[in-house]
């Protein structure tokens, strides 16, 4: 063999290892976000190389002794709701504490179970993707980052020690059942912890009781009722139903009627979650759509998303409206569980109380009582999570999504103008608090045209949470002090800002 060809050969042989390392190497640059690395606190290195990790991660294995740090968990729920595999085992005990956030990745929806074997589950490691291993004294909690000495070790694709780690997951997960995990959740959320005091007193209560049975009199009224909810929970906090009619009738539970321009916001927070709309989407409302659907206050130009509500536009709803399916409409409304009975009412339905149909008007293809109508509002300015009502005990723990946080907020500031410019307005003026809301008039379906639903559904925050509030008059008759009007505006709307500061004031 020739120098020269030994020379090439052996220069073939290094550009195939070199080539073989840069195939390697690009192979792993775009699914390796680290190499292998210790990290130590107080400092936030260990918790950034968590959430890095959870964000690009699809498989997640997690055993850890507690769990409260704030942007760790925050980066748990957004990746539950991306669908990613997440398994959570942790120590019961620590769970169980006042600042554990376990109970609240629980109601996420995130397969997290605490342990029923051995005396303490104080391991301190995850596994992402089986290619990152992250182990070490810290623990996932706000002070093991801002207070503690603690230590992390990140291992990179050790198929060895990756593989041992898995099968240690593995184990604890089968041996810590789901069934005595569920049943220790189930306990805990049935705890004085989900039962605390009320933030209405007896004598409040009486109070609202006497506000209310005083309003059906000035307006001659066959039946009310008043709902407060706590709408992070779903806990029913008040409960009222009056009527002077022969047929007695549990208003909050058992009254169904057609919701009339309580529909909009729902249409728009489905649109604005579609992408169908946004904030700069004009509608023209000079117009009438057909007899039935036209404005109460007409309007020569186009509104703004912004003014729809304000506006109460029945037109720029439809045109709303029009965007979406009717799988949208029905997926949406089921969502918000108005095909279905709930606890608390009597309702037993297995038809739709929505038809996706506006022939006969905005707000008349939707059939809710109270109960249904407090639970779903509250899942338009709350984050976007549906809780199903309860009065004692919780009847849903986890939580279910109808819209994003983002379209939440958008949603509470356009219910907020309807109080500070629209149908609404009288609450602002007499209410102590700070209110968003809808309101509705909805002719009942009668010989007399005359008798109408008046409904007014809002929400305020009090010592830190938010309450909904739903107040209606059923036949409320038009009186010399309202100028001959019936509408929502005239009698539910004042009740609803007299009943807020009954609450407030204690």
């Amino acid at each position: 063999m020739t120098r020269k060809l030994k020379y090439s050969l052996w220069g073939f042989v290094i550009f195939l290892i070199l080539a073989a390392s840069f195939y390697i190497y690009m192979r792993h640059s775009d699914d390796l976000i680290f190499d292998e690395q210790v990290a130590f606190s107080p400092s936030k290195d260990c918790e950034n190389i968590i959430i890095k990790l959870i964000e690009h991660a699809d498989k997640i294995d997690i055993a850890v002794f507690d769990i409260n740090n704030d942007n760790i968990v925050a980066a748990l729920k957004k990746a539950e709701k991306q669908g990613k595999k997440i398994r959570i085992l942790t120590d019961k005990r620590q769970a169980a504490t006042k600042s554990s956030k376990v109970l609240d990745l629980y109601k996420a929806g995130i397969n997290i179970r605490v342990h029923s074997k051995n005396k303490i589950e104080h391991n301190k490691f995850a596994i992402f993707d089986n290619k990152y291993v992250i182990t070490g004294s810290y623990n996932w909690t706000n002070p093991a980052s801002n207070k503690n000495s603690e230590n992390c070790l990140l291992t990179v694709e050790n198929e060895e020690i990756i593989a041992d780690y898995q099968s240690r997951f593995d184990y604890l997960w089968r041996i810590n059942t789901k069934k005595k995990s569920e049943a220790w959740f189930i306990e805990k959320l049935n705890s004085q912890e989900y039962n605390a005091p009320r933030i209405i007193t007896k004598k409040q209560h009486r109070q609202i009781k006497k506000t209310l049975s005083k309003a059906m009199k000035v307006f001659e009224a066959k039946g009310g009722t008043v709902i407060i909810m706590n709408a992070n929970t779903g806990q029913i906090v008040s409960k009222i139903s009056l009527n002077t009619g022969k047929k007695i009738m549990e208003y909050a539970q058992d009254f169904i009627y057609p919701v009339g321009s309580i529909i909009k916001p729902f249409i728009i927070a489905l649109a604005l979650e579609k992408n169908v709309v946004d904030m700069d989407s004009e509608f023209d409302v000079s117009k009438p759509i057909s007899l039935s659907i036209v404005d109460v206050r007409p309007s020569k130009t186009k509104l703004s998303l912004n003014e729809v509500l304000v506006k109460s536009s029945n037109i720029a709803t439809v045109q709303i409206a029009e965007k979406l399916s009717d799988d949208d409409f029905n997926s949406f409304f089921d969502k918000l569980a108005f095909s279905k009975a709930i606890k608390n009412t009597s309702i037993d339905t297995k038809k739709s109380l929505f038809s996706s149909s506006f022939k006969d008007g905005v707000g008349n293809n939707l059939l809710s009582t109270p109960m249904h109508l407090v639970a779903a509002y509250a899942s338009l300015i709350n984050g976007g999570k549906y809780h199903e009502p309860y009065i004692d005990k919780p009847t849903q723990y986890l939580e279910t999504y109808i819209i994003s946080e983002d379209n939440s907020k958008i949603m509470d500031e356009l219910l907020r103008k309807v109080v500070q410019e629209g149908t609404a307005q009288q609450a602002d003026k007499i209410s102590k608090a700070k209110l968003s809301a809808i309101t509705g008039t909805t002719v009942k379906i009668s010989p007399n045209k005359n008798l109408v639903v008046t409904t007014f559904i809002g929400n305020f925050s009090y010592k830190k949470k938010t309450y909904v509030l739903l107040v209606i008059l059923d036949e409320p008759k038009p009186i010399k002090q309202t100028y001959g009007f019936v509408s929502a505006g005239w009698n539910v709307v004042p009740l609803a800002a007299k009943i807020v500061n009954i609450l407030i004031n204690k």
